[in-house]
């Protein structure tokens, strides 16, 4: 799914490499103030949102990656059963991320095989970074090579993103985001706007003490549309979130658990009389990389079930990973192999 380091990104399917990409990009402006120094002061609990994103570590350090990385570069091979073992059966992507020494994400390039782009073309995000590494641009670029998007991010004096302006490939405004904070640095409200000015919609969050967190989303019209109420887990590993609709109906309940990194080790939906709606689980090595992955469905059979092998350099990160998946032979679940993904890594 992935980078399985990543704990949100754990929470996501496997072939939605494209769309990640570009999240992690963004979510690596979002965070970027967490990590620049400022004058100490005591700080209120990290935020859920917070935790799961690892505010204070570096792009670098969210995908799980140690050193000094300046570079890596994945290729994602499809496997079949052979005589003598797993073979390969063709590239399916490459994957580049390029680092700044500080960590930031630069650079991400995304090229598919024949099978899913008949010419090859590659997708690019480009991150540009001020002087003093805060405020900044995204650049995405479609498979033709034309720009499809830019976005402006534009921090505060506490390193806080106020707003985020979106741009089409003729420089015209498509819209912006507006966010608000409290005291604590907490954000309290974010507004989306068209490109008229009008607003889309709202969301305000609140927290509370013993670490509560409530988000509600608001209509054009201003009309509560959802509620969101996020409560801690009793041991601090996760958190349950119960969600209704603008009347105060239930309409469903999520559960993520984590480790003590918060990587992500199980993410459970269900309906609002408990019956299952779909779950996913993880199991992790110490590095936080993920050995099975399975998911359920509602009736609770297993759709897919995964587990991976890795190799590993001097510095302790993987360099190859061998995925296999559950299949059913002569009746029997068995796992054969599925994919692997190898991994060139530069360093500063």
């Amino acid at each position: 799914m992935f980078a399985p380091n990543i704990p949100v990104a754990n929470l996501l399917r496997r072939n939605d490499m494209n769309r990640v990409c570009v999240w992690i990009c963004i979510m690596a402006f979002l965070l970027a103030g967490c990590g620049h120094k400022a004058a100490k002061k005591a700080s209120p609990p990290l935020t859920i949102s917070q935790k799961l994103n690892r505010s204070g570590a570096s792009d670098r350090e969210r995908y799980g990656l140690v050193g000094p990385v300046r570079e890596q570069r994945c290729r994602t091979v499809a496997l079949r059963a052979g005589e003598r073992g797993p073979v390969e059966a063709g590239w399916k992507q490459v994957f580049s991320r390029r680092y700044r020494r500080d960590g930031r994400l630069s650079e991400i390039i995304v090229r598919n095989s024949p099978l899913q782009d008949p010419e090859g073309r590659s997708s690019r995000v480009v991150n540009r970074w001020s002087v003093d590494g805060r405020n900044g641009e995204q650049l995405c670029y479609g498979r033709d090579g034309k720009l499809n998007e830019k976005i402006v991010f534009t921090f505060d004096g506490r390193d806080k993103l106020p707003e985020t302006d979106c741009y089409g490939p003729d420089g015209s405004l498509q819209g912006k985001f507006v966010r608000q904070y409290d005291a604590d640095g907490r954000e309290t409200e974010e507004r989306s706007y068209r490109p008229d000015g009008s607003v889309s919609w709202k969301r305000t969050m609140k927290y509370e003490t013993g670490g509560t967190e409530q988000s509600s989303q608001y209509g054009p019209n201003g009309k509560l549309e959802s509620v969101s109420v996020s409560i801690p887990l009793a041991k601090g590993n996760g958190f349950e979130a119960v969600f209704s609709d603008g009347n105060g109906r239930l309409q469903n309940k999520h559960v993520c658990r984590f480790d003590a990194h918060w990587n992500a080790t199980e993410d459970v939906w269900s309906k609002p009389d408990g019956r299952l709606m779909s779950k996913r689980a993880w199991s992790l090595d110490a590095k936080g990389n993920v050995l099975v992955h399975t998911e359920w469905n509602a009736n609770g059979s297993i759709k897919l079930k995964e587990s991976s092998e890795y190799t590993f350099d001097s510095k302790g990160n993987w360099t190859k990973r061998m995925v296999f998946r559950q299949v059913t032979k002569n009746g029997k679940p068995e796992m054969a192999p599925y994919e692997v993904c190898y991994r060139a890594i530069a360093y500063y």
